[in-house]
């Protein structure tokens, strides 16, 4: 496990390996970052500013093969370091925007979770340095992936959230790694919706359509 001190003198890219020592600015000289240049420029970085359910959405990347393979990377086979490099060029600016937000992830499969041994999106969220609410859970076992459409769109059913009252008169900012049907985010925003926060924003690594997900 990489801490951020050891990340802060990494000077070889987490994703292909090869030197990071390729990207020069002012901006990462400050900064260090976990990836080079070229993987950086494969995210496709998209940031698109949206809305779902009427509160304000941003997506960072495209769904591409190479942001595809680097999250089955991730979560897949376990690669626990990939966690740092989603945020990598963006982290500042997402920090200094949610700084008093508090992050609630979207539940995990939590046999694969004790497996790979950590929960994939919870990692992610903890490397912004973000309050984290971890009440949302699934009541039923389930995995997303192995859903189809249909079963996506009623997952609202599957998910219970306890010790809520802590999100009263906070600022939400629910994160999730891809948006497919949207309705796992639709359901914790239904949740949440009940203990009345300041505000609810929604943040997703990437987005892909129903008809890529069956490509």
């Amino acid at each position: 496990m990489l801490s951020n001190n050891k990340i802060s003198k990494q000077t070889r890219c987490l994703i292909c390996h090869e030197s990071v020592e390729k990207i020069i600015s002012i901006s990462t000289l400050l900064n260090p970052q976990p990836i080079c240049i070229n993987c950086y420029k494969q995210f496709k970085v998209l940031n698109l500013k949206t809305h779902l359910s009427s509160y304000p959405l941003t997506v960072l990347y495209e769904y591409n093969e190479f942001f595809k393979t680097v999250l089955y990377r991730y979560k897949g086979q376990y690669d626990y370091s990939l966690k740092y490099v989603f945020f990598s060029f963006c982290k500042e600016n997402l920090i200094h925007y949610y700084k008093d937000y508090t992050v609630i992830v979207a539940p995990s499969n939590e046999d694969e979770n004790q497996i790979r041994g950590y929960a994939p999106i919870k990692e992610i969220a903890k490397t912004l340095d973000l309050e984290l609410f971890e009440g949302i859970y699934k009541t039923v076992k389930y995995k997303q992936s192995e859903c189809t459409y249909q079963e996506r769109l009623n997952v609202e059913n599957k998910l219970g959230i306890k010790y809520g009252t802590r999100l009263t008169g906070k600022k939400v900012l629910i994160l999730d790694d891809v948006i497919t049907s949207g309705s796992t985010m639709k359901a914790c925003i239904k949740l949440v919706e009940q203990y009345n926060p300041k505000t609810i924003e929604l943040l997703s690594l990437s987005k892909v359509t129903y008809e890529m997900h069956n490509n």
